[in-house]
């Protein structure tokens, strides 16, 4: 299904700028974490994204809510955490 003529889907991720170190070696491989809120700070969800690197490379990630039916409360979100996984 689309969206109705004249409206817009909802978006139901976040995107996140990853950068691996310099120094970590071949590929390293990051799970990022973050919370979605509502207009006054409240948890609405989670979402997570894992990314696979070169050293000293960036790269863009969509980071989508575990449930994106409760796109209508979200606000803001906040990165929890960018850890290694390798």
């Amino acid at each position: 299904m689309s969206p109705a003529e004249g409206t817009r889907a909802a978006v139901t991720y976040a995107v996140v700028k990853v950068k691996a170190a310099a120094s970590a070696g071949d590929k390293q491989a990051y799970s990022v974490d973050l919370k979605f809120t509502d207009d006054v700070g409240g948890l609405v969800d989670f979402g997570d994204a894992r990314v696979v690197l070169d050293a000293g490379r960036t790269k863009t990630v969509k980071v989508g809510m575990d449930d994106p039916a409760e796109v209508a409360l979200v606000r803001d979100c906040e990165v929890l955490s960018v850890t290694t996984t390798l």
